[in-house]
């Protein structure tokens, strides 16, 4: 009889499983790249993680030394060849004076050739002094045949006017003879003073030319000089710029080694992330089983009828609530 009326009770709530731990996470430490990822403290009491290069070892320490020493003696030397210009070291000034004197010196020259202001005057020297012998010459002719027809009674007679006119005539005659004498003059002296001075030219020229080809083959081995510092300066600059790459190509190996380094790191990171979410799914499904079931038990209980003692059971559970609401009521009401 008791079985009848004892009450129904619904599906307990189920116990859920207690969460595991997240993994921890262990310290890599690389000695092959150099690298290792570790779990500090920091000041604040958090754990954090670090990852930091290995100490080297003074093999490594003294080869990565050795190779900044490269590239930083590599870069100064650099900067110091490219500001310095090997044209600077050459004095072309003696060369460049050298033609202008030759120059100087070819134009003075040329001036020279055909000056003939002088030549006038020696002409007109030359033409009075043959003027003055032919004059006298002519005068003592003249004396002579005046006296010679005076002697003889004649200076007033046809003979003597013949004379005369003939002495006249040779006069202008001889005259002319001194002028023309004096222009041939003038005109060999000139030709004998161009002479002269061409060939005093030539040889003049013939110096200049000489000192000329000096002065250029000392300027040519000028420039083949600053030619060949710029080729020291150029050979010295890649010489230069291989010491450096020498220098990139070791600090470069020991960057790449600790970049596959930090690539290792970053695997086992993920992987250990994969895990932890791995965890957390599995959790997670016994979690949504455990609720699942715990629903189906619900809806099982809802949906099973109550048994006959548990229906009266309610029923007077139901009628006792009425009674006592209506008594209470009327009690207030008196």
């Amino acid at each position: 009889m008791g079985k009848l009326f004892r009450g129904r009770r619904p599906p307990e709530a189920p116990q859920m499983p207690a969460q595991q731990a997240a993994p921890e996470l262990m310290d890599i430490v690389d000695e092959l790249s150099g690298v290792q990822t570790i779990t500090v403290t920091g000041p604040d009491g958090k754990k954090r993680r670090v990852t930091q290069r290995l100490p080297l070892t003074p093999q490594e320490e003294q080869t990565l030394n050795q190779a900044k020493t490269l590239m930083n003696t590599a870069v100064n030397n650099i900067q110091r060849l490219y500001q310095y210009d090997p044209t600077s070291v050459i004095n072309y000034q003696p060369f460049i004076q050298a033609f202008s004197n030759i120059n100087q010196e070819r134009m003075h020259d040329l001036s020279q050739i055909g000056d003939f202001k002088d030549i006038a005057e020696k002409v007109q020297q030359f033409k009075t002094m043959s003027k003055n012998i032919a004059m006298e010459s002519f005068d003592n002719q003249q004396r002579m045949t005046e006296e010679n027809l005076a002697r003889r009674g004649l200076q007033r007679s046809t003979e003597a006017t013949e004379n005369r006119a003939a002495m006249a005539k040779q006069k202008a005659l001889l005259e002319q003879e001194v002028n023309v004498a004096s222009e041939n003059y003038g005109e060999d002296l000139q030709n004998r003073r161009l002479d002269r001075e061409a060939r005093t030219y030539g040889i003049r020229e013939e110096g200049r030319n000489a000192r000329l080809q000096e002065a250029e083959v000392g300027y040519n081995l000028e420039r083949q000089r600053a030619d060949d510092l710029e080729s020291l300066r150029q050979n010295a600059i890649n010489e230069n710029v291989n010491m450096m790459g020498v220098g990139q190509s070791i600090t470069g190996q020991d960057n790449q080694r600790a970049q596959l380094g930090l690539e290792g790191n970053r695997s086992a990171i993920a992987m250990f992330g994969a895990q932890a979410a791995n965890q957390n799914q599995r959790y997670a499904n016994d979690v949504a089983r455990i609720q699942g079931q715990h629903s189906m038990n619900m809806q099982q209980f809802k949906s099973t009828p109550a048994r006959f003692g548990q229906q009266l059971r309610d029923l007077g559970l139901a009628a006792a609530g009425s009674y006592l609401g209506d008594g209470f009521g009327g009690f207030g009401r008196r």
